[in-house]
């Protein structure tokens, strides 16, 4: 996939799908951004899928990859566990060049952190990550007034969910959990899946909750 990217004028970016377990290591991250770059990825993205990354992690890693690896390094994350916007500051001290983030009306929860509050603060802190805001602020009064036709009557639940630093499940992941145990019948046995899935996972070899082995 990299080859046929490159060979066709793309921009090719090596991923690394962040957990933390006792056989993950900063220095195992590393060796698989080395190994992407060898292939010829453009940049390397840490996707934090479950917002389990904190602040230290970020800064070891971040640091580690820039230093070793040479590439342009940018960050993924959401804001379930309420880790983000603190981790994504530390991952730019650290010498991240890129972040994702969603406008505010779009944020918060399994969603980004907000585009306007990491502005604010990365300009405070002397960046200048080049943003327009009256662009941002026009982004987000169109999707305020979308939300209101379009997000679903159910809502979205509890704003940040503590509980994902134990079990490391993505957003994606533990809605359709939810949906399909429902459809069982078995809603009420959800706590029990959780107190489930790290001992299986562990039993696999702490692979990182993300797609397909989330699904699996």
């Amino acid at each position: 996939a990299i080859k046929f990217v490159k060979k066709y004028g793309g921009h090719a970016q090596g991923t690394i799908s962040y957990t933390y377990s006792p056989v993950h290591t900063v220095e195992n991250f590393v060796a698989t951004a080395k190994e992407q770059a060898s292939m010829g990825a453009d940049t390397i993205c840490i996707k934090d899928m479950a917002g389990i990354l904190s602040p230290a992690a970020a800064t070891a890693l971040v640091s580690a990859l820039v230093k070793e690896v040479k590439l342009p390094v940018q960050v993924h994350s959401h804001m379930t566990s309420g880790m983000a916007v603190a981790m994504y500051l530390s991952a730019v001290k650290a010498g991240a060049g890129a972040i994702d983030t969603a406008v505010s009306t779009m944020s918060g929860f399994s969603s980004q952190p907000p585009t306007e509050t990491l502005v604010a603060i990365l300009e405070a802190e002397g960046y200048d990550p080049g943003i327009n805001h009256k662009m941002v602020a026009k982004a987000n009064a169109h999707f305020r007034a979308l939300k209101k036709k379009r997000e679903p009557s159910t809502g979205l639940g509890e704003p940040v969910d503590a509980d994902v630093l134990e079990h490391h499940i993505p957003g994606g992941m533990i809605s359709n959990l939810r949906s399909q145990l429902q459809q069982q019948g078995a809603l009420d046995r959800l706590p029990e899946v959780l107190e489930e899935l790290p001992r299986t996972r562990a039993d696999m070899g702490y692979p990182p909750l993300v797609t397909p082995t989330s699904q699996i």
